[in-house]
């Protein structure tokens, strides 16, 4: 019969078993019950936890605040510009942490940069050009340019001739978009439609950039443009 001093040692030997175990980080088989998955497979089952739900932030870069609040209230995270940007609901973001794409856990607080002398992408801008040599400006920004495609869409008087470009970041380069007597020009009711196209742009920067509009007319008239930049499906 064993007594108290052999039980004694029997149990240090499993504790000084055990932190082997935790020093050297090795496995020893694991004998499974009968039956089990383990016992057929001889395979030690290994209990893991389930990590926790994320979500993917939305890109709104380029949107209304009011907008980039509704996309990401709609993905459950709670939004809003940083305190010393504009508040007003029509101000475009223009930078949002963290960044899209990224996994966060749901109800992650989003923040965002705004400008208001930015115009949201995808929205036309109407632009009343004057008699004569006529130049107008105004600002987008542009979200992922490397991955991202862009369509500009000009809607002008059928006589008139414009010439419109783009200028990226604050580099000193610039993209034509359409000039006089472009191919690409439809009619459309008493106006006429131009729909041009780009591929991602491999090597422009993401950031503020700027539309360019120029026209030599011989009355006022008014030239719509729309910029839009559509990330990959």
């Amino acid at each position: 019969m064993r007594g108290p001093a052999s039980r004694l040692m029997t149990a240090a030997a499993v504790v000084v078993g055990l932190a082997v175990l935790v020093v050297t980080g090795q496995l020893l088989p694991i004998r499974p019950d009968a039956g089990s998955p383990a016992a057929t497979s001889g395979v030690a089952v290994v209990s893991t936890s389930i990590p926790r739900e994320q979500v993917l932030v939305p890109q709104v870069v380029g949107r209304t605040l009011a907008k980039a609040r509704a996309v990401m209230r709609k993905a459950g995270l709670p939004s809003d510009a940083v305190d010393m940007d504009s508040q007003a609901p029509s101000a475009v973001v223009v930078a949002q942490e963290p960044p899209a794409g990224i996994g966060v856990p749901p109800g992650s607080p989003i923040g965002f940069r705004t400008r208001s002398d930015v115009w949201p992408n995808g929205v036309p801008r109407r632009l009343r050009l004057g008699r004569g040599t006529t130049t107008a400006t105004y600002r987008i920004v542009a979200a992922d340019p490397v991955h991202d495609a862009l369509m500009v869409t000009v809607t002008l008087p059928r006589t008139l001739q414009v010439r419109v470009w783009l200028e990226p970041g604050s580099s000193y380069s610039r993209l034509p978009v359409l000039n006089p007597g472009d191919a690409r020009c439809r009619p459309a009711g008493g106006v006429r439609r131009c729909q041009v196209t780009f591929a991602a742009f491999g090597d422009e920067p993401t950031g503020v950039w700027t539309v360019g509009v120029a026209t030599r007319p011989t009355r006022a008239a008014t030239v719509e443009v729309a910029v839009e930049f559509l990330p990959p499906r």
